[in-house]
């Protein structure tokens, strides 16, 4: 059976003259090839499509087109080996999966995959809202499901199943970023002294002065802590038939230590904790809550996350703040996470960037310049201040060194 591209004429009336054949692979299940038509209204067209094909095979181009699924069918599969191959962690498969709703929702679970334009890709991204109204989605949002759609679809193109990516050229505007507010070593105090329980206190200090993520906060557990050197151990944890299991955000273990008085704050909680409970900062309650939570998550075959530990946490922090006096101005936001934030920042004041990328536990050191080294107004003072020190000194020594001079004229003019 010949291999070559050819251009036949079409003999049927009003539709186009020119059509240009080729076949496709072999079908090893039924033994025959597929056969493959365009037609053109012109023959200079027809002979340019013929040439391009042939040189397309000349190549090892794919001959058959690109096997037609639905978004779904191609979006199911795409997850479940992604997640595997990639090891995504609950969350991040929480996240791809409120993406592909959006996407079934937007062009319907039976369109096929071939025929999703680039046109349709930005009007998808256009119209994207809330599912509560029609207010437009923050652009962190925005972005993140850009950057999903682009993974997947260009999954798509390496399996052969489309030729490009219909997302692969989208951009959006830059995010809106809210400032975060520095708590300031003075406002930490009193907010530490306006925590109800040595509870609170150790999440304050271990936030603050331990820089830990708000699921490493909340699954700590006593044996992560070295009380005799002040460690406080950042691990990898799987899963038992009582604790759910714990993963790091980039897979690193970590080592943070404490300083000696924050160290005492935990070493009262210990000996006040509940016995049984191997979580520092979860009380009896809550730990069977969590028990029993996970418990369920296991009959059910449910994905658990980090963040299931504990809720309401930030309505809480607010009421704290309150009663410490301390007012969050308006355009700059605080939570958990900030404690986080700013204990970066604390260390990026006094070491060098490797050594705080570290204590964070950042895989790359451009995260920790671009969200842990913000500048406050106290920064901008002390800019100044240390100019003005540098001044001043310069000043006494050119004011002492043109005295001496002044001495030496006189004393040579003396002596003449």
């Amino acid at each position: 059976m010949r291999e070559k591209v050819g251009i036949t004429r079409n003999k049927k009336p009003n539709q186009k003259p020119y059509i240009v054949r080729w076949y496709g692979e072999i079908n090893p299940k039924t033994g025959k090839r597929r056969h493959y038509s365009k037609a053109f209204a012109r023959r200079v067209e027809a002979e340019q499509f013929a040439a391009e094909k042939t040189v397309e095979f000349s190549k090892d181009g794919q001959r058959d087109g690109p096997v037609e699924v639905t978004l779904k069918q191609f979006c199911e599969d795409w997850l479940e080996t992604h997640k595997k191959n990639a090891g995504l962690r609950p969350e991040s498969v929480k996240l791809y999966r409120i993406t592909l709703n959006r996407l079934y929702d937007y062009f319907g679970r039976n369109m096929l995959l071939s025929k999703l334009s680039r046109k349709d890709a930005a009007n998808f991204l256009a119209e994207l809202k809330r599912s509560d109204g029609d207010k437009q989605l923050a652009s962190w949002t925005k972005h993140r499901i850009l950057r999903h759609c682009k993974t997947i679809f260009g999954c798509a193109v390496n399996w052969e199943t489309i030729r490009q990516n219909p997302f692969e050229f989208e951009k959006l505007a830059k995010c809106e970023v809210t400032p975060w507010y520095y708590l300031s070593f003075e406002e930490y105090l009193k907010l530490l002294n306006a925590a109800p329980t040595p509870r609170w206190k150790a999440i304050y200090a271990l936030g603050y002065t331990g820089g830990l993520r708000f699921g490493e906060l909340f699954n700590l557990m006593w044996s992560d802590i070295d009380f005799d050197k002040g460690d406080v151990h950042i691990v990898n944890r799987p899963a038992t038939a009582t604790t759910p299991p714990f993963h790091i955000k980039n897979k690193k273990p970590r080592t943070v230590r404490l300083p000696s008085r924050k160290l005492n704050i935990l070493t009262k909680l210990h000996n006040e904790a509940s016995e049984g409970v191997p979580y520092v900062l979860l009380d009896e309650q809550r730990y069977k809550k969590v028990v029993a939570k996970w418990q369920k998550c296991q009959n059910e075959k449910k994905e658990w996350g980090n963040r299931n530990m504990v809720n309401n946490v930030n309505r809480d922090i607010k009421q704290h703040l309150k009663k410490a006096g301390i007012k969050i101005p308006p355009g700059k936001s605080f939570s958990i996470h900030t404690l986080r934030k700013c204990a970066g920042k604390n260390w990026a004041n006094e070491l060098p960037t490797h050594v705080t990328q570290k204590l964070m536990g950042h895989s790359s050191v451009v995260t920790t310049l671009k969200h842990y080294t913000t500048v406050t107004d106290e920064d901008i003072t002390k800019a100044a201040e240390k100019i003005d020190a540098k001044l001043v000194n310069a000043e006494k020594v050119y004011v002492s060194s043109t005295s001496e001079s002044d001495l030496d004229k006189n004393n040579g003019s003396g002596q003449s």
